[in-house]
């Protein structure tokens, strides 16, 4: 792998995670702010203590990793000094005086923080609800446990080149959608390590020389406060299983159809193994008259579940009195082809109701696809794509904000006219 790809895969991977959700940070409605207070195993407050969501493992700041992105060279040093934990994130925050910090939340799967001194040595790890954000929280230091292993490519036992290590609060009832990544670490000596306090972590690899590798099974531990080391041994790495072969062979055999191309076409059908709302072979035609938002999403799309679905049913609600103008339709993609119908959907989804859409199941139309059938037809690559169907049945340029102008214009036009 030549640098300039190692460079633009690793960087992207970094860039991604230290400053978690860039489209997210950029709605000020959706940034909160977290206040608190950091003390030692006495009570006394601490001051100067790095507070963040995500710390790199490698000695380099975030300002540093994003001056590198900005140039054209290859920077071992990202790669280097394993263990030596820095604050990034979208917004770190330092503890004054008095040990109070204030921080920036910017993603709706954010419930940690890790808190750690200017020394590097002590630690507090920070869990809290997002849901229901507390008015002041508090950590207290306590020494940091070293947590390190080694990585290998389990079918010839190799060493891989190239690696990048992240670890995250495993997922829980509270927070079933997981978390975005604590730390991050990476390596070209096929090793990894970290300084955390106290705590259940998970971890996931992603090889990128040789390419396409991750963990073969899951890998999760449990830090106490007794210990200050903590060895992972070795982690085996298999080749990526690839999910979207269908795509991949449409492509290749030229049959794919990007949705742009699509527009002012009549709608494709859709492959429906069960649905809720509407009857399972209903098609395109069923809304005729009325404009039809689709949404393409996942139970493996994060961002899916916890931002777009809420957002949609907030929109479905509040715009009640036009519903014989509009619908939404969201089409639940099953990657792995497990889920064979409405009930397998809900016993899947029942965490994601109670914990992340306060018991509130979705009020639009769910089509369930237990394969790529209907994003192929559709032209769509990637889960989160919105699209919007007119009143003719036709596939139009647009999205939510598309259809809420539509319905505004029509609303004004139907009040100013003469009665």
């Amino acid at each position: 792998m030549s640098k300039r790809v190692y460079r633009i895969l690793l960087y992207g991977c970094l860039l991604v995670l230290a400053c978690v959700d860039v489209q997210q940070a950029r709605g000020a409605e959706e940034t909160r702010i977290l206040r608190g207070r950091i003390v030692d195993q006495a009570g006394r407050p601490v001051a100067n203590v790095s507070v963040a969501t995500v710390w790199g493992s490698n000695g380099v700041t975030l300002k540093q990793l994003q001056h590198f992105m900005k140039d054209d060279e290859d920077h071992p040093e990202l790669a280097m000094n394993e263990g030596r934990m820095e604050p990034w994130g979208a917004a770190p925050a330092l503890t004054d005086a008095d040990g109070n910090f204030a921080i920036e939340l910017r993603s709706f799967r954010e419930c940690k923080l890790m808190a750690v001194d200017k020394e590097r040595k002590r630690g507090a790890l920070i869990t809290f609800d997002q849901r229901n954000l507390p008015s002041r929280i508090e950590g207290q230091l306590v020494p940091l446990v070293r947590v390190h292993g080694r990585v290998r490519v389990a079918a010839t036992g190799e060493k891989v080149r190239e690696l990048s290590v992240r670890a995250s609060i495993p997922s829980n009832e509270d927070s079933p959608l997981g978390n975005f990544a604590l730390g991050m670490c990476s390596s070209r000596e096929s090793r990894f390590e970290f300084w955390f306090p106290p705590g259940a972590y998970g971890f996931e690899v992603f090889g990128l020389d040789p390419p396409g590798l991750e963990l073969a099974k899951p890998h999760a531990i449990k830090l106490t406060e007794d210990q200050r080391e903590f060895d992972c041994g070795v982690f085996d790495l298999i080749p990526k299983p690839r999910r979207n072969n269908e795509i991949e062979k449409a492509k290749q055999a030229g049959e794919w159809h990007d949705f742009t191309q699509k527009y002012g076409q009549q709608c494709p059908t859709w492959h429906v193994v069960d649905a809720r709302g509407i009857p399972k072979d209903a098609q395109a035609e069923h809304f005729r008259g009325k404009w039809v938002l689709v949404y393409f999403w996942s139970p493996s799309c994060a961002p899916c579940m916890g931002r777009t679905l809420p957002k949609l049913h907030k929109f479905y609600e509040a715009h009640q009195k036009q519903r014989d103008r509009f619908e939404i339709v969201s089409i639940c993609v099953d990657m792995e082809g497990k889920l064979k119908s409405m009930a397998d959907f809900d016993l899947l989804m029942k965490p994601i109701v109670k914990a992340v859409w306060n018991g509130k199941a979705l009020p639009f139309p769910v089509l369930l696809d237990n394969s790529y059938e209907t994003m192929k037809r559709f032209g769509v690559e990637y889960f989160g794509t919105m699209l919007l169907i007119d009143p003719k049945g036709r596939l139009v340029q647009g999205d939510q904000s598309t259809l809420e102008t539509m319905l505004s214009k029509e609303q004004q036009t139907k009040t100013s006219s003469p009665k």
